[in-house]
C-alpha cells in the first residue's frame, strides 16, 4: 500500500465493515462488476480495504490489493460535488471566469459574459 499506513489509529466497526463488504457483493450482482477494490482512508491511514471478484475472469485471477482499476468518469462526480461545496462555502464564485482561479489558462477561456 505504499504511501498509506495500513495500521490506522481508528478502525471502523465490524458491523460497518460487514455492510461495506456486502455492498461490494451487491454492486457486483446489480451492475455486473467483475472485480472491484475499495480503499477508505482517514488521515492517510487505511480504515477499510475491500476486494471482491476477479481481475481477469477468463483466467479466474482474483482481485488483490496490487491491482489498479481505472476511475473513468466517477472523478467528474467527485469534482463537481467538491466544487459545489466550495461554492456553498463562498470560496468559489461561479460568476467569475475560470481564469480568475487559474490565470495561466488560455486567454480565450476568459468569459465575456457577466
Amino acid at each position: 500500500m505504499g504511501l498509506f499506513s495500513s495500521q490506522a489509529k481508528e478502525q471502523i466497526s465490524p458491523t460497518i465493515r460487514g455492510k461495506l463488504d456486502l455492498q461490494l457483493i451487491k454492486n457486483s450482482r446489480r451492475y455486473g462488476i467483475a472485480g472491484q477494490s475499495v480503499l477508505l482512508l482517514k488521515n492517510n491511514q487505511v480504515i477499510y480495504q475491500g476486494l471482491q471478484g476477479f481481475a481477469n475472469l477468463e483466467l479466474a485471477v482474483p482481485v488483490v490489493e496490487e491491482h489498479i482499476f481505472s476511475a473513468y468518469s466517477v472523478t467528474k462526480l467527485f469534482t463537481s460535488v467538491l466544487m459545489m461545496q466550495l461554492v456553498e462555502q463562498g470560496s468559489v464564485d461561479v460568476k467569475k471566469s475560470i481564469r480568475h482561479y487559474l490565470p495561466y489558462l488560455p486567454q480565450h477561456w476568459q468569459s465575456t459574459l457577466v
